[in-house]
């Protein structure tokens, strides 16, 4: 599904005129110094999808819009492109894309704005004509290392996986779920990575130790369908996560929440509900 936006603004502040696909592909991230960065695509180019940012270090008063990368080539499945801000107020994009050359629709790349330039793209994984991706989602750490979530085919397998790194140095691809989709990443206080993601078991928890992801927790078991998990993780390390759910074949849908403290989970709550009999429908939810 397409959007058109004749003009985009923040503060009554023009910032782009372009046409936007919805479903979060839109980002935004204030940085340690005060600068708000936006990302997004123009996908009036065609065939290459352009990449432009815009900030305001004024507090969205005024902005300053740079073209990020040309020919970015963006994937049109899911979400697709994230925007994180390191702890010098460096700005780095994370983003479903193709080479030029490409004929397949499997590429996650990454490039930033150190010294105050964009530089060369990077390839975090690639792949061949059967590999395909989903939802991506991606966060960094107090060490400015990278964590990145995505579901999607590799190798005939569907599964949900995950990479780590910094510039230049990533990591192989490690499998979080065999049969996990829209998922969502973070760190806690002590760069601890952890996420959330729907299987056919519902909702899951899982924490990366030792290297590995072997620390599966249930969130939730309603039968019914999930979709667009967020989580966040407070000062105090608790975790707090929601979701779009529906159940008794549609005929309800809503948003819930739950809260990990110390480990365990409280109880389940209806954040939203009273979407009734396939009439209405909730998009992506946040969480911050």
């Amino acid at each position: 599904e397409k959007m058109a936006i004749s003009r985009v603004k923040a503060n009554t502040t023009v910032a782009q005129a372009f046409s936007a696909s919805s479903g979060c592909n839109i980002a935004l991230a204030k940085a340690p110094n005060g600068t708000i960065w936006a990302l997004y695509g123009d996908t009036d180019v065609s065939p290459g999808q352009d990449l432009y940012v815009a900030y305001s270090s004024n507090g969205g008063v005024t902005w300053t819009e740079e073209l990020a990368l040309t020919d970015g080539r963006l994937s049109i499945q899911g979400k697709r492109i994230v925007l994180m801000v390191d702890s010098n107020s460096v700005p780095h994009i994370i983003f479903k894309g193709m080479n030029a050359a490409d004929t397949f629709n499997g590429r996650i790349r990454y490039f930033n704005r150190i010294g105050g330039v964009w530089g060369a793209v990077e390839t975090i994984i690639s792949a061949d004509a059967s590999t395909n991706f989903g939802n991506l989602t991606a966060c960094i750490d107090s060490t400015n290392t990278f964590h990145v979530l995505c579901d999607g085919t590799i190798g005939g397998n569907q599964y949900l996986y995950y990479w780590t790194g910094t510039t230049g140095a990533w990591s192989a691809t490690q499998t979080v779920d065999t049969a996990g989709t829209g998922g969502d990443i973070t760190v806690t206080s002590a760069n601890l990575p952890i996420c959330i993601y729907t299987d056919a078991g519902g909702i899951k928890f899982n924490t990366r130790s030792g290297g590995t992801w072997i620390n599966e927790e249930t969130v939730s078991t309603n039968t019914g369908g999930y979709s667009s998990n967020k989580l966040v993780v407070d000062s105090a390390n608790d975790v707090h996560v929601v979701w779009n759910e529906s159940f008794d074949t549609g005929l309800w849908v809503g948003l819930k929440y739950r809260k990990r403290v110390s480990g365990v989970w409280g109880t389940e709550q209806v954040v939203i509900s009273g979407a009734t009999n396939n009439v209405d429908n909730y998009g992506r939810p946040l969480l911050g």
